[in-house]
């Protein structure tokens, strides 16, 4: 009887064991972009409980005309523009910074820890590696726009309980294409 009970809780943990890690890739699953690979907003309120203590650098990326080149060229090639862009954010940033596909062309970097001046060196980076990418498809470019959150008591990043509230739109926008940021200079002057 007792080598029976010991058989059977060792089945049981045996299950549980296997019953966890299912759970934990399914979260995996459900926590990234299939396309890109990047997390997706669903991670956001995780991210943003865990730099609330020490506040970080947002940056907000939206790829200038991604529209036109999924008529131009097809959605198989817009889905590789997204790709090569997540790929490149990757080696523009560093690993314990959160990159996330927040949807259709917009990212989101979360970067604990990193200064304006840091966080504009990597965009400039970023730029440089997507200007002389070569026969990879339609060229890539890019509005960024920038928050530096500070902690302060009391407060919450991304509008309590850990929310996803934070939106691309909330932040300035500085095109990375000069073309852009002639329309956006002329809009600014003509509306002053």
């Amino acid at each position: 009887m007792l080598a029976l009970s010991e058989r059977i809780q060792g089945e049981l943990r045996q299950s549980n064991a296997g019953l966890l890690t299912a759970q934990e890739d399914l979260r995996r699953v459900a926590d990234r972009d299939p396309l890109t690979g990047l997390a997706n907003r669903r991670q956001l309120p995780e991210t943003f409980r865990a730099v609330q203590p020490q506040g970080a650098l947002l940056l907000f990326f939206d790829l200038d005309d991604f529209k036109q080149i999924n008529d131009r060229y097809g959605h198989q090639a817009g889905d590789e523009c997204l790709r090569r862009f997540a790929a490149n954010l990757r080696e523009c940033f560093r690993p314990s910074d959160v990159l996330v596909r927040y949807g259709g062309d917009e990212f989101l970097v979360v970067a604990s820890g990193l200064d304006e001046a840091g966080g504009r060196e990597r965009v400039g980076r970023l730029r440089e590696r997507l200007r002389f990418v070569t026969g990879a498809g339609p060229a890539i470019t890019f509005s960024v726009g920038r928050v530096q959150h500070r902690h302060q008591a009391g407060e919450e990043l991304g509008g309590g309980q850990g929310s996803t509230s934070v939106r691309p739109g909330h932040a300035a926008r500085v095109s990375a294409s000069p073309t852009t940021k002639r329309r956006s200079a002329r809009r600014t002057s003509s509306s002053v």
